[in-house]
């Protein structure tokens, strides 16, 4: 009986493990769901295989149908992922992924965690080490707003001499990522299990690793909310719950923090809260943005989450419109929530590009001499407004025909944006550049005369937390247009460093830009105030706040004004 190798999205699968036969689904037709199965099956030779191998970036890549082809052919799969351990899977582990009993697992994990956490006595004597332990949720190498903030505040806390230890899961290229990093990354595995008894030991080795820890038992109260929650999560969240609840403990095992800060809320506000309740650790939750408000409105999840802030020493808002949010749907007091802006690396993004790469990237991308340069870069789906700027754009045409939009980055909502330029007669006026590469994306901000994103709340409860980009084209002395959405009045001061627009108002927009288009000198002043913004920005400077928030939080541990959960 032979093996198979069905290779998912990358060459190297081919290479490990070594098998007869090898499947590449590139090379079958473009098909999903039940055509995919079925492709699958008429692309192997033979009918049954003693393992089927599923080489993939990362085991969410590997949708059910897939799944269930790879399960038709052989004894047994086995994930083998470039980020993740060696999984195995059977025909009987598929049963949890099926809609009827996938909360099984949870309940399952639920029962058994409190259980033994109940019957478990905290009694671990690990030295002091002080310092921030930073249950990231989201760290490079992976990319976004949330990992930017994350490294930042890690290294800044370092730099400045107070100890950081991270904690997140496996990402593409943790391992050279980590062997540079100043920082140490402790990684755990927090993907979702596919047999029912591995979720039982799960949970069973993360509620004993609470006798690593120092302090007294949980009270019945939060062993109660915390049993609810899991039993409330997806199989892939309580499993992500329990896998860093247990490296937490093993990581303060190792030496205890001063404080503990908490990512995300889902679910690293959850087991800062539990970890409180034993040790004592006041511990701060980040508030980025969209999730703030997603989870006010899940009523599954809403309860704990309520708990878990109100419980929080301190929330850190990017923005006034999420501490709103916070304040007003989650009942966190005022004085427990500040805000501090995430920052920009002033320096990087201020500084005159290298000479001849401004000359460069204008033959490159076709820039006539005169031309009025409009950019936008980011991740492209319908939240950042890409098309809105689209249908402005024969607007600004017909006055100011020299104008040409640069617009930089990928996604999902890419081949849409492709067509519109098509539809819209714009293809002599649109740069499709693609992903940037770092070393050129601060010279595209000088390139650029005015950068435009008008960031909406789309699909709706999605909004833009703040807006990174709009405080790096302002280092580079660009002014900005933003969408009045989210946390971008606070990024964009309206008439100060650019101007804010309907987002969802393509007139609106157009209106803005020829205006400032009509007045240089205006856009000159505008471009001056986005460079003073942006330098009180600076990383350094939101890094100092952030230590001081971290202080405050000791303080008022040390003064009786906050007090653990339970």
């Amino acid at each position: 009986m032979r093996d198979l190798v069905i290779d998912v999205n990358y060459p190297e699968g081919a290479q490990w493990p070594p098998a007869g036969e090898l499947i590449r689904l590139d090379d079958l037709p473009r098909s999903g769901g039940f055509g995919l199965f079925q492709a699958v099956r008429a692309a192997a030779k033979f009918p049954h295989y003693r393992r089927v191998y599923l080489a993939c970036k990362d085991q969410r890549h590997v949708k059910n149908w897939l799944l269930l082809a790879a399960l038709y052919l052989g004894e047994a799969v086995w994930f083998v992922p470039l980020v993740t351990p060696v999984q195995r899977i059977t025909k009987g582990g598929l049963l949890w992924t099926l809609p009827f009993f996938r909360k099984i697992p949870s309940r399952v994990a639920a029962r058994e965690f409190t259980r033994k956490l109940r019957a478990t006595v905290p009694h671990g004597a690990p030295p002091i080490v002080g310092g921030v332990l930073l249950l990231a949720h989201s760290y490079p190498p992976s990319a976004g707003g949330i990992q930017t903030s994350m490294v930042h505040a890690a290294e800044g806390f370092a730099k400045r001499g107070l100890p950081v230890r991270v904690l997140d899961g496996y990402r593409a290229g943790w391992r050279n990522y980590d062997a540079d990093s100043p920082v140490p990354v402790r990684r755990v595995y927090t993907g979702r299990r596919f047999r029912l008894g591995e979720y039982r030991r799960l949970a069973l080795r993360a509620a004993e690793s609470a006798s690593l820890l120092p302090g007294r038992p949980p009270s019945e109260e939060i062993i109660g909310t915390v049993g609810k929650y899991l039993a409330a999560c997806t199989a892939g969240k309580t499993a992500e719950f329990l896998a860093n609840f247990e490296a937490a403990c093993r990581l303060i095992a190792e030496g205890t923090p001063d404080t503990v800060h908490a990512g995300y809320c889902h679910p690293d506000s959850m087991v800062a809260m539990l970890l409180a309740a034993i040790g004592g650790w006041p511990f701060l939750i980040y508030a980025h943005g969209t999730e703030t408000l997603r989870f006010t409105k899940d009523k599954r999840l809403a309860p704990f989450f309520d708990k878990s802030y109100r419980a929080a020493a301190a929330v850190l808002a990017n923005a006034h419109y999420c501490a709103e949010i916070v304040e007003k749907g989650h009942g966190v007091p005022p004085e427990r929530i500040h805000i501090i802006h995430p920052g920009v690396d002033f320096a990087h993004f201020a500084a005159p590009p290298v000479e001849g790469l401004l000359d460069a990237l204008r033959r490159r991308h076709r820039i006539p001499p005169g031309a009025r340069v409009l950019f936008i870069v980011g991740r492209v789906i319908p939240l950042k407004g890409f098309d809105t700027v689209l249908k402005a754009l024969p607007r600004v045409l017909k006055e100011f025909p020299e104008t040409v939009l640069l617009l930089g980055g990928d996604g999902f909502y890419l081949p849409r944006i492709r067509q519109m330029v098509v539809e819209l007669g714009l293809t002599d006026a649109v740069r499709l550049l693609g992903k940037i590469p770092d070393e050129e994306l601060a010279a595209c901000y000088h390139l650029a005369d005015l950068y435009v994103m008008p960031s909406r709340d789309d699909p709706p409860g999605s909004f833009e937390g703040f807006g990174i980009v709009f405080m790096e084209a302002g280092a580079a002395g660009t002014p900005q247009i933003g969408g009045r959405s989210g946390g971008i009045p606070d990024a964009v001061r309206d008439g100060e460093t650019g101007l804010l627009c309907d987002p969802w108002d393509p007139d609106d927009l157009a209106e803005k830009i020829l205006r400032l288009w009509r007045d240089p000198d205006l856009l000159k002043s505008l471009g001056e105030g986005a460079r003073q913004w942006a330098t009180e920005q600076d990383w350094e400077l939101v890094i100092g706040r952030k230590m001081a928030l971290d202080e405050r939080m000791r303080e008022s541990a040390g003064a009786g004004e906050w007090t653990p959960p339970g």
